[in-house]
C-alpha cells in the first residue's frame, strides 16, 4: 500500500541510528478491527508476549490480548484510567486483575511492551514471577481486586484469541497502532531478546532467540494482502477482520514515526479515530492540532495533505486547513482560525492571522488539499487537486503546528489528514499518484509533494546536535543525582555522572531544608561555606554546612562529613536530589561587556555561568554564549538580603523591564532598572541599576540558559483552569521541568524530574523558593511525554490558572526525534 525504504545502516532518513529495521505497523481503528486465531494446542506454562505499540485514544478500556469468551477468559490491555493491566476470569465468572502504577498517556511515539510469564496455566492465578517491561526497563504491576480466584489467567489455553478485542461484539476495540508482536511459547526471556539501548534510546534488534514453540507466532504485517500471517515457522496465521491494506501504514518505532492529530491538546467535543488521522465533531466552531512542531531552519520543508469528507447538516458550514500557533484555543471562533495561517473553504480565501483575504478556489468534498510549509523561507502554499495557488508568509519564530478548523454552523463535520502514511485517506480515495512518497523515498502520498518537501515524520526532523544519534548525548551536560546520606562519619562518594558538574544544585528529599546552589567559578571543591540558597536572601558565606566539606568528582560528589547528626547536606540517612550541569570547566575572563566577567560556558548546549563585579551604572555583561540567552538567573554573592532575579524572554511582551525572584511567589515585577530595558544578544546581557542585579561593589553571580533544539527548551504557555491542561512542545522527551506563574503573586516556583517521578504521573515537587520537603501530591498534576508535556490539574495557581502565562525551562531525556513514549 505504501512504499517506505528505510534500510538500516542508510543515511538521510534516521536509519544509520536503527541496527534493526522494522517498516510498517498495522493501524486498529478503534470501531471494529481485529485479529482473531484459535490454537490447536495449549501454550505451555511458560510465555513471553511483545509487541510495539503507539497509543491513539485515551480514557477508554482497549485490549492488547484476549482469550476466551464470557467466562474463563484472559485479557491483556489499557483499561479506562490509562493503565496496563491483565485481567482473568475462571469459569464461575470471579476475577482478578494486575494493574500498572504507570500510565500510558503518550500518544505520540511507541512504547515497547514486553511481558515475561513462568508458570501460567489454564488453571492458574497470576503467577508471582511475571515481568512486565516498558522500553526496556521494569515496571510494578500490582493487584487491585480484593481476592486472587484460581484461574485467572487464560491467556494461554486453546480458546479463541484475539488481537485488538476482547470478543467480536466487545465494544472494547483497540485504538492504536502496533508493530512486530511476537509470542513465545515455552520460554520466559527479558526485553533485551527483542531491544537494546542505544543513545540513550531503547530501539527494536531482531529476535535473538531460537524457537517460538509449537504455539507461539510472529506477526510483522509486511504483507498488505496477508495481514495475519505468522512469520515464525509455524503457521499460526491469524484472520483479519475489518482490516484492510490501507491499515498497514510506514508509521515505525525505528525511525519513522509519523506526525499525527493530538488528543493531548486540549479540547471538547471532537473525537479522533483512524490511528489520529481523522477528526470529527458533534459541536460548531472546533479544532484540532499536530503533535509535531514544524521545524525551522535550512532545508526544513514538509508537505502534508488533507480531505474534508463531511461537512455537517445546518447552513453556514466552513473549514480552514493550515497551520496554527501551540497556544491557540482551539475550541474558540472557528477552532482558533483567528491565529492560523490557513486556506479557507467557501470562498477559497487564505488566512493570515487577524486577516483574511482572496487567494484560491473554493474547495468542499472529496477535494485533496496539499499542504507545503517551507521554514527555511517561512512561507505556505496550499493547492487544491495538486494544482497551488502560491506562497504567503508565516512567522519565523515559535512553534506551529498542523491544523484544522471547524467553523460557521458545522456539526458533525469530518476529515482526514495524510502525513505520509496513507495515500487512501483511511479508505475514503481511492490511490493517487502510484502510492507516492518524497524525496527520500519515504512516505504514501495522493499527489507527489513539490521537490524538496518532506513527509511530517521523525526520519525527515533535523539532526540535533546533542542526543541520541549524536557525539554528545544530553546526559553529557544535565543529569540528576540521587543520594541517601550514610548514617555514620566518614567520606563518601555518589553518583556516575559522564562529566564532571560545572553547577550543582542539591535538595533535600524528606525534610525541610534548603536548597544548595554551588558553581565551578565560584569553587566546588572542597567547600564548607561557598553555597547560595535559593529559598532565601542570604550572601554566600552565610550559608556553612556544619561538619560537612563538599567536593565535586569526575562522576559526582564527594562528602567528607565529621558531625553526621547535623547540617543540612549530608544528614544521617536522609535523601536527597542533586541537579547537575556541564559548562566550560575553568572559567576564564570575559571582555565583551563593559564589565569584565569570569566564566565557564558550554555553548553548544546553551548553558553558562560566570561572576562580576557591580558597578551601579547600566552596563553589560559577556555571557560566553553564542546565541541570545532566554533565561539569566542573577544573585550577589556579597550583600545579605538581595533578591535572586530572573529574566526569562517569555515573561512578557517587554521582557526587557520585567523580573521573577527565584527565591519568592511574586507576579512578574516591571522594572528597567533591572536588566536596562535592553534585550540580551548573542554575546553580552544588560543590568541596570537595581541592587540585585548591579550594586556598586558587590559581587554577583549568574546563570544563562538559551534552548538547544532537541535537548532543552524556554518557553511560556497559558493556563487553561481545566484538568485537560494545555499541552506544551519542547521538542524532547522532558528529564527535567522548573516552572513559575508569572500572574499570580503568591504561587511558588515547582521543578519536577524522572529520576524522582520515575513514570506518569509527576507528581514529586520542589519548590525552589521554599525548604519544604518534597511534595507527593495526590491531584494529578502533569505528564512529562516525548515530545514535550501535558498539565491535567485544574485547581492550582501554580500549575494552571485559567489565562495565566506560565515560564518554564526544561532539559531532555532524548530529542523527539529518537524518543520513546513515556
Amino acid at each position: 500500500m505504501f512504499n517506505n525504504q528505510i534500510i538500516a545502516g542508510s543515511s538521510g532518513q534516521g536509519g544509520s541510528f536503527y541496527p534493526y529495521s522494522i517498516d510498517q505497523s498495522l493501524r486498529f481503528d478503534g470501531s471494529s478491527a481485529y485479529l482473531n486465531f484459535t490454537p490447536s494446542s495449549s501454550t505451555t506454562g511458560t510465555v513471553t508476549i511483545s509487541a510495539w505499540v503507539k497509543r491513539s485514544k485515551l480514557g477508554v478500556t482497549q485490549y492488547l490480548f484476549a482469550s476466551g469468551v464470557v467466562n474463563a477468559r484472559g485479557s491483556i490491555g489499557f483499561n479506562a484510567s490509562d493503565q496496563l493491566f491483565f485481567q482473568g476470569f475462571n469459569s464461575s465468572g470471579a476475577n482478578s486483575v494486575l494493574t500498572s502504577s504507570m500510565l500510558f498517556r503518550d500518544v505520540s511515539a511507541w512504547y515497547h511492551i514486553v511481558i515475561e510469564c513462568d508458570g501460567v496455566t489454564t488453571t492458574s492465578n497470576f503467577p508471582t514471577n511475571t515481568n512486565v517491561y516498558v522500553n526496556g526497563s521494569t515496571i510494578s504491576m500490582t493487584h487491585s481486586t480484593a481476592s486472587s480466584p484460581s484461574g485467572g489467567f487464560r491467556i494461554n489455553d486453546t480458546q479463541v484469541k484475539h488481537i485488538g478485542a476482547l470478543t467480536p461484539t466487545a465494544s472494547s476495540y483497540l485504538s492504536a497502532y502496533m508493530a512486530e508482536v511476537h509470542w513465545i511459547d515455552g520460554t520466559a526471556v527479558d526485553a533485551s531478546n527483542f531491544g537494546e539501548t542505544i543513545g540513550g534510546v531503547w530501539v527494536p534488534k531482531a529476535y535473538s532467540g531460537s524457537s517460538y514453540g509449537s504455539a507461539g507466532y510472529y506477526l510483522s504485517f509486511a504483507d498488505s494482502a496477508a495481514i495475519g500471517d505468522d512469520l515464525s515457522g509455524n503457521t499460526n496465521d491469524w484472520t483479519a477482520n475489518n482490516l484492510a491494506a490501507h491499515d498497514v501504514v510506514p508509521d515505525s518505532p525505528s525511525g519513522n514515526n509519523f506526525a499525527t492529530l493530538n488528543v493531548n491538546f486540549p479540547h471538547v467535543s471532537m473525537t479522533f479515530s483512524e490511528g489520529n488521522l481523522k477528526w470529527s465533531t458533534t459541536g460548531n466552531q472546533k479544532g484540532a492540532m499536530g503533535n509535531f512542531s514544524i521545524p525551522i531552519g535550512t532545508g526544513q520543508k514538509y508537505y502534508f495533505e488533507y480531505v474534508q469528507n463531511g461537512w455537517g447538516n445546518t447552513s453556514g458550514d466552513d473549514a480552514y486547513i493550515g497551520l496554527n500557533i501551540d497556544t491557540v484555543d482551539i475550541d474558540a471562533t472557528r477552532g482558533g482560525y483567528t491565529t492560523s495561517y490557513s486556506y479557507q473553504a467557501n470562498q477559497g480565501n487564505k488566512r493570515i492571522a487577524g486577516s483574511e483575504t482572496s487567494y484560491g478556489t473554493a474547495w468542499g468534498t472529496g477535494d485533496v488539499i496539499g499542504i507545503a510549509v517551507d521554514r527555511e523561507n517561512n512561507t505556505i502554499n496550499f493547492a487544491k487537486n495538486n494544482t497551488f495557488h502560491g506562497t504567503f508568509a508565516i512567522p519565523a519564530t515559535g512553534n506551529l503546528f498542523a491544523w484544522i478548523g471547524s467553523g460557521g454552523g458545522s456539526n458533525n463535520a469530518n476529515g482526514v489528514f495524510n502525513f505520509g502514511q496513507d495515500s487512501s485517506f483511511a479508505n475514503t480515495k481511492s490511490s493517487g499518484s502510484s502510492n507516492a512518497t518524497d524525496d527520500n523515498g519515504i512516505g504514501d502520498f495522493y499527489y507527489t509533494p513539490p521537490s524538496g518537501f518532506l513527509a511530517l515524520c521523525t526520519a525527515n526532523l533535523l539532526e540535533p546536535t546533542i542526543g541520541s544519534n549524536s557525539a554528545k548525548q544530553a546526559d553529557d551536560y544535565f543529569d540528576i543525582i540521587l543520594y541517601t546520606a550514610a548514617t555514620s562519619n566518614g567520606t563518601y562518594t555518589h553518583g556516575n555522572l559522564s562529566f564532571r558538574p560545572d553547577f550543582s544544585w542539591i535538595k533535600n528529599r524528606n525534610n525541610a531544608e534548603r536548597h544548595f546552589l554551588i558553581d565551578v567559578v565560584r569553587g566546588n571543591t572542597s567547600v564548607t561555606d561557598k553555597f547560595l540558597v535559593s529559598s532565601d536572601t542570604s550572601a554566600e558565606g552565610a550559608n556553612g554546612v556544619s561538619g560537612t566539606t563538599f567536593s565535586v568528582t569526575d562522576t559526582g560528589y564527594e562528602f567528607v562529613e565529621t558531625s553526621i547528626n547535623s547540617g543540612e547536606l549530608y544528614f544521617n540517612n536522609r535523601t536527597y536530589v542533586g541537579w547537575n550541569w556541564k559548562a566550560g570547566g575553568t572559567a576564564v575572563s570575559n571582555t565583551d561587556g563593559s564589565i569584565t566577567s569570569s566564566v565557564s560556558a558550554a555553548p553548544d548546549a546553551g548553558f553558562a555561568v560566570g561572576t562580576f563585579s557591580g558597578t551601579g551604572a547600566n552596563a553589560t555583561i559577556g555571557h560566553g554564549l553564542s546565541i541570545a540567552p532566554e533565561m539569566i538567573i542573577v544573585k550577589s554573592r556579597t550583600q545579605s538580603g538581595t533578591q535572586w532575579p530572573v529574566y526569562h524572554k517569555y515573561i512578557a511582551s517587554d521582557a526587557e523591564t520585567d523580573h521573577l525572584f527565584l527565591n519568592g511567589t511574586d507576579a512578574a515585577g516591571d522594572a528597567a532598572t533591572y536588566w536596562n530595558d535592553t534585550a540580551p544578544t548573542a554575546s553580552v546581557f544588560s543590568v541596570g541599576t537595581a541592587q540585585n542585579t548591579n550594586n556598586s561593589g558587590e559581587d554577583l553571580v549568574f546563570y544563562a540558559f538559551h534552548s538547544v533544539p532537541g535537548y532543552s527548551a524556554v518557553g511560556s504557555y497559558v493556563g487553561n483552569g481545566s484538568a485537560d491542561g494545555p499541552f506544551v512542545f519542547t521538542g524532547h522527551r522532558v528529564k527535567w521541568l522548573m516552572v513559575k506563574n508569572t500572574n499570580n503573586a503568591a504561587t511558588s516556583w515547582w521543578i519536577m524530574d524522572t529520576k524522582r517521578s520515575t513514570f506518569n504521573v509527576m507528581n514529586d515537587f520542589l519548590f525552589p523558593n521554599l525548604s519544604n520537603a518534597e511534595s507527593a501530591s495526590t491531584v494529578l498534576f502533569a505528564d512529562f511525554l516525548s515530545n514535550g508535556f501535558k498539565i491535567r490539574n485544574g485547581t492550582y495557581g501554580e500549575t494552571n490558572a485559567s489565562g495565566n502565562t506560565y515560564i518554564y525551562l526544561a532539559f531532555a531525556e532524548a530529542p523527539f526525534k529518537y524518543a520513546n513514549a513515556r
